[in-house]
Order: C-alpha cells, then sequence, then structure tokens
C-alpha cells in the first residue's frame, strides 16, 4: 500500500506499508571444544621430608561436530519513504524513483546462531530459546526506474523495476541481522489519482 502526492511538475512524494512472509532452508556446522584439565603433583622427599613439590596442567580438548538444518520461517513489515519525479509521453509515463525504508523483521520460527562464550565459533539454537535474536530493524535504501501506462483518467499501471540495499541497523547491536539485504525485483503497481490526469 503507497499513498502519497504529486506537484504538476512530475515531482511526488509518497509513504506506505508493506508486509511479506518467507522461508529459507538454514544449514550449519556446530563445532563444540571441550577442554578437560587435569592436575598431575610431583612431591620430593628426604628421610619423610617435603623437599620440593611442583604441580603441572595437562589439558586435553575434544572436538565434536554437528551438522544442524532447518527451516526458517519470518515475517517482514516495511515502511517506505520515496521520493519520484516523472514525466508525460502520450499514454505513457516514465521516470525515477528513490527512497529509505526502515524494516522490521521478525523470526517466527527456526534456529538461529549465538556467540559461544570467549570463543569466536558460533553455535545453532532454537529462535525460541534467544528471544534477543528473534526481531531485528534496519533502514534500507533504494532505486528505481517508474514506466506506467495510462488506463483512464484516474487509473495508471505502472512497472517498477528495483534495487534495494541495507544500509545499518537500527536496532541494538545484540540483535543485528547477521547480512544486510541486497534486492533486485520488479514492482507492480496499480495506482489510483483523486485528480484528473490533463
Amino acid at each position: 500500500i503507497l499513498g502519497g502526492m504529486e506537484r504538476r511538475g512530475g515531482w511526488g512524494v509518497s509513504i506506505g506499508l508493506a508486509y511479506s512472509a518467507a522461508h529459507y532452508d538454514f544449514h550449519h556446522l556446530d563445532r563444540i571444544v571441550s577442554r578437560n584439565d587435569t592436575l598431575i603433583p610431583y612431591v620430593v622427599t628426604f628421610n619423610s621430608q617435603v623437599i620440593a613439590s611442583h604441580t603441572d596442567t595437562v589439558s586435553t580438548f575434544s572436538e565434536e561436530r554437528h551438522a544442524v538444518t532447518a527451516i526458517n520461517r519470518y515475517s517482514l513489515v516495511r515502511v517506505p519513504l520515496e521520493i519520484s519525479w516523472h514525466r508525460p509521453w502520450r499514454r505513457w509515463h516514465y521516470g525515477l524513483r528513490t527512497g529509505v525504508a526502515a524494516e522490521f523483521n521478525t523470526m517466527v520460527s527456526g534456529v538461529t546462531l549465538v556467540s559461544d562464550g570467549n570463543d569466536s565459533r558460533t553455535r545453532s539454537v532454537d529462535v525460541a530459546a534467544a528471544p534477543e535474536k528473534r526481531t531485528s530493524t534496519l533502514l534500507t535504501g533504494s532505486l528505481s526506474g517508474d514506466l506506467g501506462y495510462v488506463l483512464t483518467d484516474r487509473w495508471e499501471l505502472w512497472a517498477t523495476p528495483t534495487w534495494a540495499t541495507g544500509l545499518f541497523p537500527l536496532s541494538h547491536a545484540t540483535d543485528a541481522p547477521y547480512a544486510m539485504p541486497d534486492r533486485l525485483g520488479l514492482r507492480i503497481r496499480l495506482s489510483y489519482s483523486f485528480r484528473e490526469r490533463k
């Protein structure tokens, strides 16, 4: 849903609301390293007297690997703010469109990654066990071309090839997304004007 106003010179501004739901396959190889410390004492005695003592710590490491697969489901709410410019040519309109959007991502179900303590490794956990990872908010920017066809004095059909990319996260660093989106797509729009086209 997109609504706005347009000046007679072709410049316009619009704000909208969009909702989408999707899922994707999650694959990760969890590497769990376990450390076992053993204390080995050394004691030197002479005629029941302790002359010297020393204790060594021997550490052994073991590694386990687990392949984790899941289907992650999430929902996305976008609030775009766009500036556009159009020119008429017969029954056609062409122009450019650019803007920014606040995106609110929510993981409905699936598996997410969390840092494993001070280690740089990450491990997979169910998103229900990590509520701070469930939501993230970020700002995206977009650049589009607009091509419209006038159906009637008030109705138009538009095709808008769009490139959008993530700019920076708006949420706290602990629940920032793991990757910034980079999208290329085509938006089809049916628009209604409250003012008749001349």
